[in-house]
């Protein structure tokens, strides 16, 4: 099936997706730490080894851990850069720049499929995790980028979770407002504001967007491929 929307390499797209029939999928911190793994793993080209094949080998084998840091963690071979993402117990939004062409489809496609055979596997559980296709959105602008990082961000909030986005653990807002890399070091932020500006543009929007829930862009986004 043809794309509705081409995915070009070198632009910015909030792309999102959501599980069968609504069924939590991270319901712990652990299924959450391993999506934030498989993240951070297959972002990158030279990950052609399944990740858990890869963590099978690393815990056994400090030469091969050894290669594998100088092999694949090297920024000019992504697929995607994240500028921003959350994890929620339904759902996973990402706001990615493709760097190579066919590599959102390839990066979502990887972590997609591996945290579902991790999910069914621990839960002695068969069939598909996520609905087909992932939908999203053309960024026009930088002023429409910056407006979705903080959409992303509030999801948590507007769902009744958490009252302020960074008591939310698995988003990238504290990378936002604190710029520390921590553990989550494969987030490019992309804005001009500073951390305070920046905290101060998301509460501004806080308890509007919980009040209109998800965002009218949302149900008009297009399906891809």
């Amino acid at each position: 099936m043809i794309r509705k929307v081409p995915l070009v390499t070198g632009e910015y797209y909030h792309v999102l997706n959501k599980s069968v029939g609504g069924a939590a999928v991270f319901r712990n911190q652990r299924e959450y730490a391993q999506m934030l793994s498989l993240i951070k793993y297959y972002q990158y080209q030279s990950a052609t080894i399944s990740y858990s094949q890869m963590v099978y080998l690393r815990k056994f084998d400090k030469i091969l851990d050894n290669k594998w840091a100088r092999d694949v963690l090297k920024d000019d071979g992504k697929w995607v850069n994240i500028i921003a993402y959350c994890l929620m117990p339904t759902h996973i939004h990402f706001l990615i720049q493709q760097k190579e062409d066919g590599g959102i489809k390839e990066f979502m496609r990887r972590i997609q499929s591996s945290y579902a055979c991790y999910f069914n596997r621990r839960n002695k559980r068969k069939g598909p995790l996520w609905i087909g296709r992932f939908k999203g959105i053309l960024i026009k602008d930088d002023s429409q980028l910056l407006h979705v990082t903080r959409y992303i961000h509030l999801n948590p909030t507007t769902a009744g979770l958490v009252e302020n986005p960074e008591d939310w653990k698995y988003s990238s807002y504290q990378m936002y407002i604190n710029r520390r890399l921590d553990g989550n070091h494969f987030i490019q932020v992309e804005t001009t504001l500073d951390p305070i500006e920046y905290k101060n543009f998301v509460m501004k929007r806080r308890d509007y967007q919980k009040e209109i829930g998800l965002m009218k862009s949302l149900s008009q986004a297009d399906e891809l491929e």
